[in-house]
């Protein structure tokens, strides 16, 4: 797993991976879709921000307000990419 989006964006793969922010505070993450049981994939959040406690680290609440982190972030950022 990559340590940062900056990582993956040096890589040779696609991953998948994309950079998001919260939607409450603006908190730089990446989301990446992380196998379970070999059979499907579930996105998974990780802190961007390199001076944070949590950098690269898997979170599920943000590191910057302590929001939950949600599908319909996601389902934003995809959609924005499209425009």
């Amino acid at each position: 797993m990559a340590r940062s989006m900056h990582d993956l964006a040096c890589g040779e793969r696609h991953t998948g991976a994309m950079e998001v922010s919260c939607t409450e505070c603006g908190h730089g993450l990446w989301t990446e879709e992380v196998p379970v049981a070999d059979r499907f994939g579930v996105w998974a959040c990780f802190d961007d921000e390199e001076l944070s406690d949590t950098y690269a680290e898997h979170v599920g609440r943000c590191p910057g307000c302590g929001g939950w982190l949600h599908a319909e972030m996601l389902v934003g950022a995809h959609d924005e990419g499209r425009g």
